[in-house]
């Protein structure tokens, strides 16, 4: 669950592994030393990956979540406007929404120019490594 959607907007806990956040030893990656002096509840988010590649400017971003977890708002702004300044650029800018289903398997998304996931779709995690591998060698033969 999203920082803003618990109940005092703080992350309780890991929500891959869920180690509560007391015990993960985060350092500068616990938010809570800039997210504190923003309003409201802007917060900080992390990025789970990213690939790019800079002879072509194309940019990958994987966003790793347990599954059934929900894109919160900030997550589908973020990711939209992204997408979205790759588009007025002419460059790929791509996010992909990675779902762990367990066994192996992963369900993935397309973030479209709103954040929001585009065609989902159930993979094995060797699926999902060629497509990475594909999109990298894409950029260097367009």
């Amino acid at each position: 669950m999203a920082r803003a959607g618990q109940p005092d907007g703080l992350l309780r806990g890991c929500p891959l592994c869920g180690t509560k956040v007391s015990e993960a030893h985060l350092g500068l990656r616990d938010f809570r030393w800039v997210n504190s002096a923003l309003p409201g509840k802007l917060g900080l988010m992390d990025i789970d990956g990213v690939l790019t590649q800079a002879s072509t400017g194309r940019v990958l971003v994987l966003e790793l979540k347990p599954k059934g977890a929900p894109i919160s708002v900030g997550a589908r702004l973020t990711f939209g406007l992204l997408v979205r300044a790759g588009l007025e650029l002419g460059r790929d800018y791509d996010v992909w929404y990675l779902w762990d289903q367990g066994k192996g398997r992963i369900k993935l998304g397309e973030a479209g120019e709103q954040g929001e996931p585009l065609n989902i779709r159930e993979l094995t995690e060797r699926r999902v490594v060629n497509l990475v591998v594909r999109w990298w060698e894409k950029g260097l033969t367009t």
